[in-house]
């Protein structure tokens, strides 16, 4: 035994080995530090988001005492992922203006590594910070509101007209000579329409009309029968007992637009700008009502809400889509203030998506026909990734959504768990629009 151990000693092939696992401990190091990187990346967009949170939270009630604010404060950050970004809170400290109504949340915390260990590196420092002010200087608000054949079931529709109303009444009666509120609206389904007036802008495709015709062979009655539209059961109509038609009959018609646009390309359908690129006009398809770009003026919105109607199936991206298209700047609607101005300002871009359901149609491009509903929640996720990426505060309200992944979907959309509502009847619908509405009313975000 003695000998083998001499052998191994004098061994070259030994010693190599132990050369190489000496300089592995700075390569695995290296990479771990890398990894660990990545790690407190992650955690600290949840520590702060979990801070907004509970900012805004906090602020709410101007004249609460300390101590329910500090209860306030603890709920808000449990509630939205605080332990689950750091390994332990070193410090809480928030702080109240006594000559405004400012309060400051300060969050520390340490977050344990994983493999930077080996180089002595055992914890990294995480630290967020928010400021809440009672009063919003400017908003600019989109409603991306579901108008899908699903909306007509159990009168849906006419609670979310409600509900809007009452959060665009809410918000503009908020206005002050010092404040500024903007509202636009985007019903949408299979597609969105932008309106007959947008025809001929340099953004937008729209074919000439076509003379088309078809011929009828057979004469059949028709009925109702038990059936699904748009994932709902309902009674769909069927034709029955069909004859021929002697002679044949040839119907004309012609194929026109209806406002509808469709999706660009596989690349371009979750981005917006590009002008190069129009957006498609759509013939002889029929889409929800016509989209309201941002005003202030509440009979305006208030017309446009009632002129909502149940139409078709749900594709969730292009409401998205034209919800941040109305919120920018750029063509095609350049009504929304630039980010340099808006930031002058104190203000805020918000959107509210509502949906009662996931998505059941696709992009076949330009038209929406497919049936692929994981690449149509890929491609609304995509969007929501990218809107919040781009500076806008998103809140989603699912309305009586049973299926988990459609859950998910708004979940993972919204800006901030608390800011994602799961509504499961009418009351709690208008609850969860007045809930969106106050907060937008009574507070900004500063910092």
């Amino acid at each position: 035994m003695i000998n083998k151990l001499k052998s191994w000693c004098r061994s070259q092939t030994g010693n190599t080995a132990i050369i190489v696992a000496l300089a592995a401990v700075p390569l695995v190091g290296s990479a771990g530090v890398a990894v660990d990187m990545v790690r407190a990346n992650q955690s600290q967009t949840v520590l702060q988001a979990a801070v907004d949170a509970a900012a805004l939270a906090a602020g709410s009630d101007p004249m609460a005492t300390d101590a329910t604010v500090k209860k306030t404060i603890e709920s808000y950050l449990e509630a939205n992922g605080l332990q689950k970004s750091v390994s332990r809170v070193t410090k809480v400290d928030f702080n109240r203006d006594p000559k405004s109504t400012k309060i400051t949340l300060n969050v520390r915390g340490e977050l344990d590594t994983s493999l930077a260990y080996v180089l002595g590196i055992d914890m990294l420092d995480l630290q967020a910070k928010s400021e809440v002010e009672s009063g919003t200087n400017t908003l600019e608000v989109v409603l991306v509101l579901d108008n899908t054949l699903s909306m007509s079931a159990e009168k849906r529709l006419d609670t979310l007209k409600k509900a809007a109303k009452n959060l665009v009444g809410q918000l503009l009666k908020s206005t002050s000579s010092t404040t500024t509120v903007k509202i636009a609206i985007v019903p949408f389904s299979r597609y969105v329409n932008v309106g007959l007036s947008q025809k001929g802008e340099a953004w937008l495709d729209v074919p000439p009309d076509i003379n088309d015709s078809w011929t009828q062979t057979q004469t059949c009655k028709y009925r109702l029968i038990d059936g699904t539209r748009d994932g709902v059961p309902t009674q769909v109509g069927e034709w029955y007992d069909c004859v021929e038609t002697v002679p044949p009959i040839v119907h004309t018609y012609v194929m026109t637009w209806h406002g509808c646009v469709g999706s660009r390309s596989d690349l371009l359908d979750t981005q917006i700008g590009s002008n190069s690129d129009s957006y498609p006009g759509l013939l002889h398809r029929w889409c929800a009502a016509e989209l309201q770009p941002l005003t202030d003026k509440q009979k305006v919105l208030d017309k446009k809400i009632d002129e909502m109607w149940p139409v078709d199936e749900t594709y969730i991206a292009p409401g998205l889509l034209w919800g941040w298209n109305i919120l920018t700047d750029d063509a095609p609607f350049e009504e929304a203030m630039s980010k340099a101005d808006l930031k002058a300002a104190n203000g805020h871009k918000i959107m509210v998506l509502m949906t009662d359901g996931d998505n059941t149609v696709s992009p076949s491009y330009p038209d929406h026909q497919g049936s692929d509903s994981l690449k149509a929640d890929k491609k609304s996720a995509a969007l929501c990734e990218s809107i919040k990426a781009d500076g806008i505060r998103l809140f989603t309200v699912a309305f009586k959504v049973e299926k988990k992944s459609a859950k998910d979907l708004l979940e993972e959309c919204a800006t901030a768990p608390n800011m994602a509502f799961d509504a499961d009847n009418d009351a709690a619908l208008l609850a969860s629009f007045d809930e969106i509405a106050a907060s937008l009313a009574s507070l900004r975000l500063t910092k």
